[in-house]
């Protein structure tokens, strides 16, 4: 009935507006794939609200 998963989850990532459109948010991202891969991780779930366009773009 129920199937174990390992998997990462990102709930909140946050770049604060001076500091955006630098890569920082990327370069981030591609740690968290990089720690969820070296953790044997299956997937990444990331949570972003409906209304955040900058955060749909970037992941």
């Amino acid at each position: 009935m129920f199937e174990k998963h390992t998997f990462c989850y990102c709930l909140d990532l946050v770049v604060t507006k001076d500091h955006r459109t630098q890569g920082i948010a990327s370069n981030l991202l591609s740690q968290i794939e990089e720690w969820a891969y070296q953790k044997n991780a299956e997937y990444i779930e990331l949570s972003v609200l409906n209304k955040n366009k900058n955060a749909f773009n970037l992941y």
